[in-house]
């Protein structure tokens, strides 16, 4: 549930909507696809894939070999302390999470005024969209509420279930000459990204079922 809602939190919602809906509010369009690629690459490979990835090898070669089992925040504070000590450790893992909840909270507050001004009509700008943005503020109302501090992940988890569904329609149209026209997918390069995102269609049809059998 933990590996499925951090895919669905951090993928789902960021390349599916975020990602598209803050490419339509810049404007940008074919001119502009070589910023597009380095943005995309800076704010989201960097990020998900090469950062994640530093920090699970990190915590696999300090706490694993050490036979420290991770069963909170505090237990993965344990991967700085051969290099700042435990105090010191705990301390700087615990503004990394800070500093992680405050960008998220950002994301958040992006997604929710694209949403509202796509339901009812406004320009992503001005007051309007100020306005909708701070709905996601709501969720500060969890810390004051007896949840159970892991709902959150498994809502993500659940979100997972409909990646599927998007991803598919993502290879639908990626191949449909009628809407891309002439930049529809061709020869060697296309025939590389139709199996990518076949495999990524796959990873994600494979978490989903997995989320659904874990349900019963």
């Amino acid at each position: 549930t933990i590996v499925l809602g951090a895919l669905g939190a951090a993928v789902g919602v960021n390349m599916t909507f975020l990602y598209p809906y803050t490419l339509l509010a810049r404007g940008w369009g074919k001119e502009h696809r070589g910023l597009k690629n380095f943005d995309l690459a800076v704010s989201m490979f960097l990020p998900f894939v090469l950062t994640t990835s530093l920090v699970v090898i990190a915590c696999a070669n300090t706490l694993h070999v050490q036979g420290i089992r991770v069963q909170g925040a505090v237990d993965a504070a344990h991967a700085l302390a051969p290099v700042a000590g435990i105090a010191a450790g705990r301390v700087i893992f615990s503004l990394g999470v800070l500093g992680m909840c405050f960008t998220t909270l950002t994301i958040e507050m992006v997604i929710c005024g694209f949403v509202l001004s796509e339901m009812f009509g406004f320009e992503p700008r001005g007051w309007a969209y100020r306005a909708a943005t701070m709905t996601a503020n709501i969720g500060l109302l969890g810390a004051f509420y007896p949840t159970p501090f892991w709902l959150p992940v498994l809502a993500s988890s659940i979100a997972l279930v409909m990646m599927p569904v998007a991803y598919i329609a993502f290879f639908i149209l990626q191949n449909k000459r009628s809407y891309l026209g002439d930049e529809v997918n061709r020869g060697f390069k296309g025939t590389v990204w139709n199996i990518l995102l076949l495999l990524a269609i796959l990873v994600v049809a494979v978490g989903a079922i997995v989320k659904i059998l874990s349900l019963f």
